[in-house]
């Protein structure tokens, strides 16, 4: 229906607090990953250089 349509799009503008059932602990799987391949990437170019440290 239109009304709910439009009471939706007007509640996704209004930020609310979550509920203790959407507390979700954050994981470090992601940004661990981000550092070990940007570090990979790394030492694969410093041999391609032949960078020696």
């Amino acid at each position: 229906e239109p009304k709910e349509i439009l009471h939706r799009l007007l509640h996704v503008l209004i930020p609310r607090w979550p509920s203790p059932d959407e507390n979700i602990k954050p994981e470090l799987y992601g940004p661990t990953m981000i550092v070990f391949t940007l570090a990979a990437i790394l030492i694969y170019q410093m041999k391609l250089a032949s960078h020696s440290v």
